[in-house]
């Protein structure tokens, strides 16, 4: 149902019929007609069609979050706002920014833009403006300057898919999205163009199935990680997973200017796969530098089993068949950092200090056996000793839905146990907070606030308080995996 929905929608965006709306609060209006309008997503040129405004170009970025555009901010004024995708009682996929009242209130459509078929992660750029794209495997990305603004799509290329994640440049001027190829099934990070939304450069991901993508930070500057989530499909299976028994979940760094594989971590356990990414609440990324041999050198391989688990920087079997360069700046087979390196991350020289987390991780567990699946961990941690896998103590069934930095550790939404799993930074259990469904988590910037959405209430909570601060009502809005905090 929803391929033919897409193929009608493109069929109409070929003879400029159909029609879409956007709104500002309770207010809806016309967005027009023509390929490459907000309600007409067909396979526009790269600049978008003539709109009401022009589409305001990529700046470096120099806040977080971006600026709400001018259209909204009024409206949002005393709201916390948050870019989401959600689906409306009658079945229409939307993108766009919902205000949450500080009295707890209902939660409201700020302003939104109907999309063909269910978005993943919708993000903001540097500019402000939206950047939405499909779940997996997903054929449409687009970027959205807001109310008053044509958005400007970008159809997936005819031998790729979009996995559902972007990652746009601290400069404005690149955007990453994750893909697989279909003639191979492996992974790709694509660079493309910030503005036009062209592919400018494509590099292996290290794996299969590439989900989220994040800038490291001072352990690795200029460095990014990708998890490829490691489960096959095909394209004409849409999303049915196919040999799990042969699932091969890794993280990956990436050099973020050429994309040359610089290290590769693995779970002992193939069977749990890595997702959802996060790096700690009060330590931005810091990806405008370049790694070098001095960032990412061979080191110590000595670990404590506990700590490393099937840690290795040569590429996985299946991700050889595309070239890859992993000569200079690469991690042992360890994957192990120089003592520098650690110490840098874990924020200290004292070899008694606990590593720092570099990055934490969101798990979904595909095992066969119903138990084996109640029982995995949601969460994994990697720092300088490896990766390893955080246990909880009750059963969390095995689906880490996503993932946020609090100002405190960790929070992984778990939808199937109607909660949300908490953890120390260092991976040590908080406990479960109550809420139907819960799933997509936004943080402030010091993380000391978080927001997540439900079934029926979205609530408002800070790190250092057991109870939610406020909640409010979600009426006919499902909403999607993914929000972000805005402002407010």
């Amino acid at each position: 149902m929803a391929t033919e929905r897409r193929h009608a929608l493109r069929r109409l965006a070929a003879f400029g019929l159909g029609g879409g709306l956007w709104c500002v609060g309770d207010a809806w209006a016309a967005a027009g007609t023509g390929a490459g309008s907000a309600a007409n997503p067909g396979r526009a040129p790269a600049t978008g069609g003539p709109g009401p405004g022009p589409l305001p170009a990529p700046r470096p970025a120099a806040q977080h979050p971006a600026a709400l555009p001018p259209a909204l901010r009024r409206a949002a004024a005393g709201q916390t706002v948050l870019s989401a995708a959600w689906q409306r009682r009658d079945g229409q996929h939307q993108i766009g920014w919902l205000a949450l009242p500080a009295d707890g209130g209902a939660l409201r459509v700020l302003a939104a833009l109907d999309v063909p078929t269910r978005a993943h992660q919708v993000i903001a750029g540097t500019d402000g403006a939206l950047l939405a794209v499909a779940r997996r495997p997903g054929d449409w990305l687009l970027r959205w300057a807001g109310p008053g603004h044509r958005a400007q799509w970008r159809w997936a290329d005819d031998d790729r898919r979009y996995n559902g994640h972007l990652l746009p440049s601290p400069d404005g001027r690149w955007l990453l999205s994750t893909e697989t190829d279909l003639l191979d099934g492996l992974g790709r990070i694509v660079r493309r163009d910030a503005a036009s939304l062209a592919t400018v450069e494509v590099w292996p991901s290290g794996g299969r199935d590439p989900h989220q993508l994040i800038w490291a930070g001072a352990e690795a500057p200029g460095a990014l990680y990708v998890a490829n989530g490691g489960i096959t499909t095909l394209p004409e299976t849409g999303r049915r997973k196919l040999a799990l028994g042969t699932m091969d979940s890794s993280i990956v760094r990436l050099d973020g200017h050429d994309g040359r594989l610089l290290a590769q971590w693995r779970l002992d356990d193939p069977r749990l796969s890595l997702r959802h990414l996060a790096r700690p609440a009060d330590e931005r990324p810091s990806p405008r530098g370049r790694p070098g041999p001095s960032a990412v050198a061979p080191a110590n391989t000595a670990a404590t089993p506990s700590a490393t688990s099937a840690n290795t920087s040569a590429p996985d079997s299946a991700s050889t068949t595309a070239p890859m360069s992993t000569t200079s700046a690469r991690l042992d087979a360890a994957g192990q950092p120089t003592a520098s390196t650690a110490a840098l991350a874990a924020g200290t020289a004292g070899p008694t200090s606990p590593p720092r987390p570099w990055l934490a991780i969101a798990l979904q567990a595909e095992h066969d056996a119903a138990e084996a699946r109640a029982r995995a961990p949601v969460l994994a941690l990697l720092d300088a000793d490896g990766l390893r896998a955080i246990d909880a103590p009750l059963p969390l069934a095995g689906y880490g839905g996503d993932l946020c930095a609090t100002g405190a550790g960790w929070a992984v939404s778990c939808p199937r146990v109607d909660g949300v799993a908490l953890y120390a930074q260092d991976g040590r259990w908080v406990g479960l907070r109550s809420l139907e469904q819960a799933y997509a988590l936004a943080a402030a910037g010091d993380g000391a606030r978080w927001w997540v959405g439900g079934l029926q209430q979205a609530q408002r909570r800070r790190t250092d308080a057991t109870e939610p601060q406020s909640g409010s009502a979600v009426d006919g809005l499902q909403i999607d995996n993914h929000w972000q905090w805005q402002a407010g």
